[in-house]
């Protein structure tokens, strides 16, 4: 089998894989270096798989409720969450949020150039509307003294040892709603206008009503089919209630013959 391209590769890549995992084997000297690259490859990993498959957006949950107190205060409840680049966004309780002064916060470092004049009243009244979003952040924790080293330049004082995820709430200026990212969203926009698919599925379901009949009547199976008062009275009602439920779910239901 003939395995050159045509470009001299002999069907290897040209280029650097974007991921590189290690390899271990007996009798290997372990550094900080190749348990790093290890824990580097699994989030990698993790996170491309969220960016490609899920995209950004809430999984679940994350509501937002006014706090009873009020004072600007909102609480947002526990959910899950995915940012532009593939990581979790897991809030576990339920967060009090200062709104009022996360704005207060975005005007002294946009030097109150930002938004403008009566930044926390409602848009319709000259005011700016604000956004609230939740952004992944990292945190090094749990310090610990390193032992002493042949490094040239050992490091001083204390490391980190863990890298804590977390989250921060932060306000942005919104003139409008965007969830084009939210999967639920995203999906909804796949099928199309829901009226138009309501009345095809309204339309199915009538389809379906009068199906059987209208098979055997094609096929020719042989059978008779008078149409006499009783059918034409079964006909008119029907065909009444149709009219009446332009917009209903189905068929009129069934009665039963007399008897």
């Amino acid at each position: 089998m003939r395995t050159d391209c045509g470009c001299g590769c002999g069907g290897d890549a040209t280029r650097t894989s974007a991921f590189v995992r290690p390899r271990f084997f007996a009798g290997q000297l372990l550094t900080e270096d190749d348990l790093s690259l290890l824990v580097e490859y699994t989030t990698a990993k993790r996170r491309l798989h969220n960016r490609s498959l899920y995209g950004p957006g809430v999984i679940c949950g994350l509501g937002v409720t006014c706090d009873p107190c009020g004072g600007g205060t909102v609480a947002v409840h526990p959910g899950h969450a995915l940012d532009c680049a593939g990581n979790d966004i897991v809030v576990a309780c339920t967060e009090r949020v200062d709104v009022t002064a996360l704005v207060q916060e975005r005007r002294v470092q946009a030097l109150g150039v930002e938004c403008g004049e009566n930044c926390g009243n409602d848009a319709d009244e000259g005011g700016r509307r604000y956004g609230l979003y939740v952004q992944y952040q990292e945190l090094p924790v749990e310090p610990v003294a390193p032992y002493a080293t042949e490094e040239p330049c050992p490091s001083p004082g204390c490391v980190p040892s863990r890298v804590q995820e977390g989250y921060r709430f932060v306000v942005k200026c919104d003139d409008f709603e965007d969830h084009r990212h939210n999967p639920g969203t995203r999906l909804l926009a796949s099928i199309g206008d829901l009226a138009r698919a309501d009345q095809a599925r309204t339309r199915d379901r009538r389809l379906a009503f009068y199906a059987d009949a209208l098979t055997a009547a094609a096929t020719g199976t042989g059978r008779t089919f008078r149409f006499d008062a009783a059918d034409a009275q079964r006909y008119a009602t029907a065909l009444a209630w149709l009219r009446q439920n332009a917009g209903g779910e189905g068929p009129p239901p069934r009665r039963r013959p007399a008897r």
